[in-house]
């Protein structure tokens, strides 16, 4: 973990991710945000904001709920899920609040989570099992409290940005047998998809922290390198549980992104038509991290999103 904290990799992980998501940072960054479709309006004929709706009280973790007016609800109604990022230590569900109106103005009913962090606190228990736990955990919560407001979810997708990408893509792929709703999509922007060093530059101390804190195991280069800690890469990938069942998936990754790099959507592409798995890839080629300079795929992007909603939400 020492390793992990030292990295000067790391650093840069979190400082870009926390700059596409800290609200101090919003004023500076509006334009580019506008630019990069951060921001949705939204008034109350639009629906309703259930805020902070507690779904693990020991935790503490809760979780904003957005839903549609009646004349605008989908019916069967179906929920999207979105994930924040920030470098699996940071953020805020609230970083995700713009998606979330966009696809409730859309007739979705629509939530963002909390989920568990790393920090050095609670880096003893701290695991990638435990996220996706916490996201099963609000996913049945949502059903019921929907129930208790006379609406019967029952189906989802799920959707993330970097971190959360990754963190909807391995739930989508790992859990989808498991999950109280069905899952009948995902799509995500720049997420990582797997951890092998060759996906990221050879920077073997950087995967070997991450994947250390992911998997509660405590990793050196050498075993990044040497292949003993095949295992724990795997449990990390995304790639890895991607099957003939895996559901239909969106990504998207910037063409000069120098955080989470093309090798993670090419790996995630070839896993997906090696299993006949249906998906669409909208490229940002001007774009970094941020996915900024690229307003025709930004807008894209949300058209194939309901496309994909309209087509796999079944009646």
């Amino acid at each position: 973990m020492k390793r992990l904290l030292k990295s000067k990799w790391f650093w840069a992980l979190v400082l870009i991710l926390l700059a596409t998501s800290s609200g101090c940072l919003a004023t500076k960054l509006k334009k580019t945000f506008e630019r990069a479709g951060f921001i949705e309006e939204w008034t109350p004929q639009d629906g309703v904001v259930h805020t902070n709706v507690v779904y693990d009280k020991t935790n503490q973790l809760d979780y904003d709920l957005y839903v549609p007016t009646r004349s605008k609800l989908k019916s069967p109604e179906a929920l999207i899920l979105f994930i924040h990022g920030g470098a699996w230590n940071s953020g805020n569900k609230t970083d995700l609040a713009f998606a979330c109106k966009r696809y409730a103005k859309q007739g979705y009913v629509t939530a963002t989570l909390k989920y568990t962090l790393f920090s050095e606190k609670n880096k003893a228990e701290y695991s990638l099992d435990r996220v996706l736990k916490d996201i099963e955990n609000c996913l049945e919560h949502i059903k019921r409290h929907m129930e208790k407001l006379g609406c019967q979810v029952t189906q989802t997708a799920l959707a993330g940005y970097s971190a959360g990408g990754h963190l909807a893509l391995l739930y989508a792929y790992k859990c989808q047998k498991t999950s109280p709703l069905p899952i009948r999509f995902v799509f995500q922007k720049v997420g990582p998809t797997d951890f092998h060093p060759d996906t990221w530059d050879n920077k073997a101390d950087l995967v070997a922290g991450l994947v250390s804190c992911f998997n509660r195991k405590l990793l050196s280069e050498e075993d990044i390198l040497s292949g003993r800690a095949e295992e724990y890469i795997r449990n990390a990938s995304p790639v890895s549980f991607v099957t003939p069942e895996s559901p239909p998936t969106i990504l998207a990754y910037g063409g000069k992104d120098r955080l989470v790099r093309q090798p993670n959507k090419y790996k995630l592409v070839q896993a997906l038509k090696d299993n006949n798995v249906t998906h669409a890839t909208i490229d940002f080629p001007n774009s970094g991290h941020i996915l900024s300079e690229d307003p025709q795929a930004r807008d894209l992007f949300t058209q194939e999103v309901i496309r994909f909603a309209e087509k796999y939400f079944q009646p």
